[in-house]
């Protein structure tokens, strides 16, 4: 379950490139999107870890 977190919380959750997303979506998208991004990675972690249970 933690790799599964990890790996689907580094794919969606952009850190590196919060800068370009700020300038080119605005303040609000770039910060909405990057918690709802981590948000579902924790949901997808936890529907993994029921599946592979």
């Amino acid at each position: 379950m933690q790799i599964a977190a990890f790996v689907s919380t580094l794919m969606m959750v952009g850190v590196i490139t919060l800068p370009m997303e700020l300038t080119i979506f605005g303040k609000r998208a770039a910060i909405v999107r990057n918690v709802s991004a981590l948000g579902f990675s924790l949901i997808a972690a936890v529907v993994i870890g029921v599946v592979l249970k």
